[in-house]
């Protein structure tokens, strides 16, 4: 390595095979070249040194780069999709002309960024620009300081996260929409009849989406009155349809169905040698286009008095009834498949408050044998012993 003029500033050279290769330049003074080539060889002592002009790499091209190295290891579809919808959105699209020598010398424009996203001011492919909600831009940060992670590690092409000091917004709890059972039954009224096994099958097991698209004969044929979940049924952006385990231990389980839930599926579940065959299908056969289905869910929805209603508020109403009827939180946290019950707790802890009434009447009815030996009723005001614990 060594240092020259070039033009009116000067640059640190090297050359890497036949070619003479500028390291880095545009030094004002020759003592400042000379200050970064000591810097540079101690670097390459320690086998720190940059990648030759690294720092000139633009967002959109490292990404791209990212994707190539990074982008099989996502092997679930909906994953895959999710972040490469993110990074090409929110990361090339916004940043993918800033080369990442100025982002990390300019940390304040992933500040700006993250306004922007939060504020609407992005630039979609089709319809007008919405703000995004603060989960939303939290993941898009996380997305983009991993790929500057990977650029630092694996790449060596900058040597800090423009991302590290970023206010990211607070997270903001989304309001889970409950039916009461009455509401239940308007919505069940409002469907058209093929598709009313599907939302009771829904609302009686607490499963996901794709976890009832992926119930065929045999998962419920195998242990009467149960139904199994072992695989996910995926629709992929093409709208090609998938089979997917489900990732979990605790995702993979065994749910009990209620009697009046089994005899809405005995008719689905007789087929004749078809022990593969999806349960649940289109009018038509075949699989449920997520698209089709809800042209009809937003009817029925609106029908029943219920817009704004998400099919995946049945998971959460399922939850609801089962406290309620105060199930204890670990078997709710089994029968959803939640990988611990703090992830349970976490979502639905707030409703736990519903059976503090009923705790209360649980431990009045047992303790109602108890002889509090004069510690409940008139007192003795000269011996302080016997003043009760409990007022009269």
């Amino acid at each position: 390595m060594w240092i020259e003029k070039n033009g009116p500033t000067w640059r640190v050279r090297e050359k890497i095979g036949d070619k003479k290769v500028t390291l880095a330049g545009g030094y004002e003074t020759k003592t400042a070249a000379r200050k970064a080539l000591t810097i540079m060889r101690a670097d390459a002592l320690r086998g720190d040194l940059l990648v030759p002009r690294g720092r000139e790499m633009t967002v959109s091209e490292l990404c791209e780069t990212w994707w190539q190295d990074i982008g099989p290891t996502f092997t679930r579809i909906k994953t895959r999709e999710s972040m490469r919808g993110v990074l090409n959105r929110y990361i090339v699209r916004l940043l993918g002309d800033h080369t990442l020598g100025f982002l990390e010398d300019n940390p304040a424009v992933v500040q700006g960024w993250v306004n922007d996203l939060l504020a609407g001011r992005t630039k979609p492919a089709r319809g007008a620009p919405r703000r995004l909600a603060p989960k939303t831009v939290r993941n898009a940060h996380g997305l983009l300081s991993q790929v500057m992670k990977w650029a630092i590690t694996s790449r060596k092409l900058i040597r800090s996260n423009p991302c590290g000091g970023t206010r990211l917004p607070d997270e903001v709890f989304t309001e889970h929409y409950y039916l009461t059972p009455a509401e239940a039954d308007r919505l069940i009224a409002a469907l058209p009849e093929h598709w009313r096994p599907l939302v009771l099958f829904l609302l009686a097991t607490g499963c996901r989406w794709s976890e009832a698209l992926g119930v065929r004969a045999k998962h419920l044929a195998a242990v009467p009155g149960k139904v199994t979940f072992v695989k996910k049924r995926i629709e992929d952006e093409h709208g090609q349809f998938h089979d997917e385990d489900i990732k979990s231990r605790r995702g993979r389980r065994t749910v009990s169905l209620t009697e009046l839930l089994n005899q809405v599926l005995v008719p689905l579940v007789m087929v004749e040698g078809d022990r593969d065959r999806l349960i649940f299908r289109a009018i038509m056969g075949g699989d449920i286009r997520h698209k089709e289905f809800y042209v009809v869910w937003h009817k029925a929805t609106e029908a029943a008095g219920l817009a704004g209603l998400r099919v995946h508020d049945l998971r959460h109403t399922h939850v609801a009834w089962l406290i309620a009827g105060n199930v204890h939180i670990s078997a709710i946290s089994r029968r959803l498949g939640h990988k611990n019950i703090s992830v349970t707790d976490g979502t639905y802890g707030h409703l736990l408050d519903m059976v503090d009434v009923r705790l209360v009447q649980a431990l009045e009815e047992a303790m109602q044998v108890i002889d509090f030996r004069g510690l409940i009723g008139d007192t003795d005001p000269l011996d302080p012993r016997r003043t009760p614990l409990v007022p009269a």
